[in-house]
């Protein structure tokens, strides 16, 4: 009688940790589903192309996400972002483009710059993603008036993808308010 009932228990305990992870099990086999579709079904049907930008997320490096270097032969500006691919694809970065400006009262547009170095995020990943260019003595001049009046920055960002539903573009994402190391 006693091995009935720890048997019992023991299905029980078996069954209810396999029904907490049913909609784990639902998303992953949903997934593998939709990797077998074709795009139309799949763009008319289940996931159409606008909702990878509410899936698709820029956010700053916690520290330090922003980097004047002036004190080198070329003077940089180094950017740390993190992309975060809730989508259920695996989508390629193909052109990033970042402004940078300072914050109100004075909106100084500093550096517009592009990345086209393809990256591939998978499905429900995060990724870091590292920007970099030089500067011009204009723009140096205006980093070290920044760095005087203790101003921060914005960064303007705009993304070009192709997924397998097609291209697509993520625009207009502004990250405020970063403190900035110029050195």
């Amino acid at each position: 009688m006693k091995e009935q009932i720890i048997a019992y228990g023991a299905a029980l305990f078996f069954l209810t940790i396999s029904l907490s992870r049913w909609r784990e099990l639902f998303i992953i086999v949903g997934e593998k589903f939709l990797d077998f579709l074709p795009r139309w079904i799949i763009t008319r049907f289940f996931y159409p192309i606008q909702k990878f930008d509410k899936d698709i997320q820029f956010y700053a490096r916690a520290q330090t996400p922003v980097y004047f270097s002036l004190g080198t032969s070329v003077p940089k500006l180094s950017i740390w972002l993190i992309m975060v691919n809730h989508s259920p694809f695996a989508i390629e970065l193909d052109v990033l483009t970042v402004g940078v400006s300072t914050d109100p009262p004075h909106m100084v547009n500093l550096v517009d710059f592009q990345r086209v170095k393809r990256t591939t995020i998978n499905r429900h990943s995060t990724d870091e993603i590292f920007v970099e260019t030089s500067l011009n003595d204009a723009q140096i001049r205006e980093v070290r008036t920044a760095k005087d009046m203790q101003l921060t920055f914005t960064l303007h960002i705009a993304a070009f993808f192709n997924t397998k539903l097609g291209k697509w573009e993520k625009e207009k994402v502004r990250i405020e308010r970063l403190q900035a190391e110029i050195s």
